[in-house]
């Protein structure tokens, strides 16, 4: 017996010395385990204690401190971190993630003679190190998604510039779900400023700008509306030099917003007394007029039953009313709220976890636009089946 078992320990050892460990290390995918904040739309909001700890101020004394290595040289701080929030609203993990960052200041290295790789600080594990005990102290405002407190990532991606005299300027190089007010300190570059005595102010007005915007088809019928901020270089002569877009809505919006405002002449921002060049951020407001209910989209409450929950759900299909062929991938939302499904291949859609109260509900799909229900009552425990009859 003692044989035999000698035996079948030897060949599983031979077995398990035949099986080669592989070098690849096969990483964890945290995004999957926290929401997207801006996919998301979730609100993201610090508490007041952090508001207090003055975030950006900490930042520039750790990069003021590192600094002193490179004393009478202009140097670049590419930051480039995603942050994962807890349902708590504290950090628990962040990931380096500098490379966006980076990219963006060789970029202005490639198109600045005087700028060279050396004048970017490369080292991110040590910055890293001296920025963990803050991104401790950290909290944000736990954030819910159909009303459940959920698990969130956010992108700090900046870089910070000391200058020669030991003044410091921070940015953000791509915009953030957090209000980290970087933009608002010194000079964004070697040439345009963002915060100046007399700021540019467009000949006009922002009346002058809206009265340029030609509101683009698609986006009508798609019913789509908003707000396109457009980020303006300004030079000494009130000239826009450039635009870019910060944050858009899409359907051809965005580049009759940036249209508009390069035609615009504006007066140019003064320091000193002296014009200069300044970037500005500009909001277009793009607005449907008769938002309400389209007369070929009616809403059909047919049905209310009992279910066991204390929340409510509205199934419901639609369908062409002239064909009664059913209309796939069009959205169906809930007024207020981020509450919403899209329609299935069979023109199916469910929503569920609505809160008691009243509601309208939203249609939205193209070519069809936009359209709003009256108000619906919904009760706890009660499932409510909503036709949505399209006559085009």
């Amino acid at each position: 017996m003692k044989r035999l078992v000698s035996i079948l320990f030897l060949i599983l050892l031979l077995a398990s010395c035949g099986q080669k460990k592989s070098k690849i290390e096969v990483l964890k995918n945290y995004d999957a385990s926290y929401f997207d904040a801006h996919f998301a739309q979730l609100s993201v909001e610090p508490t007041d204690k952090t508001k207090e700890l003055n975030f950006e101020g900490k930042l520039e004394s750790i990069l003021l401190d590192l600094h002193k290595k490179n004393p009478n040289k202009k140097m670049y701080y590419p930051i480039g971190y995603r942050l994962y929030v807890g349902k708590s609203g504290k950090i628990e993990k962040i990931m380096i993630k500098d490379r966006y960052s980076k990219g963006y200041v060789m970029g202005m290295i490639s198109s600045t003679p005087k700028l060279k790789e050396e004048n970017v600080f490369s080292d991110s594990k040590l910055l890293t190190l001296k920025l963990l005990p803050i991104f401790e102290m950290l909290k944000f405002q736990p954030s819910k998604l159909h009303n459940k407190t959920v698990p969130f990532r956010i992108d700090l991606d900046a870089i910070g510039v000391v200058n020669e005299d030991g003044s410091i300027k921070l940015k953000l190089t791509r915009r953030s779900e957090v209000n980290f007010n970087f933009e608002s300190i010194g000079e964004i570059n070697d040439n345009y400023f963002v915060a100046v005595e007399q700021m540019p102010s467009p000949i006009g007005g922002i009346r002058g700008i809206q009265e340029k915007i030609v509101y683009p088809e698609i986006a009508k019928r798609a019913g789509i509306q908003g707000r396109v901020f457009i980020k303006a270089y300004i030079n000494e002569n009130g000239d826009v030099d450039k635009a870019e877009v910060i944050k858009g809505i899409g359907a051809g919006c965005d580049e009759v917003a940036m249209k508009a405002v390069k035609e615009t002449k504006f007066i140019p921002g003064r320091q000193r007394g002296k014009a200069v060049k300044v970037q500005v951020s500009i909001p277009i407001l793009f607005k449907l007029d008769g938002t309400k209910n389209s007369s070929n989209i009616h809403f059909l409450l047919k049905r209310t039953n009992k279910m066991k929950g204390e929340t409510a759900k509205i199934t419901g299909r639609v369908f062409n009313s002239k064909n009664i062929q059913p209309i796939p991938g069009v959205s169906i939302m809930l007024l207020g709220t981020q509450i919403g499904a899209a329609t299935n291949e069979k023109g199916d859609y469910l929503i569920t976890n609505i809160q008691p109260g009243q509601y309208s509900l939203i249609f939205l799909g193209y070519p069809y636009g936009k359209s709003e229900s009256k108000k619906f009552t919904f009760k706890a425990g009660h499932e409510y089946s909503i036709d949505i009859a399209v006559n085009k």
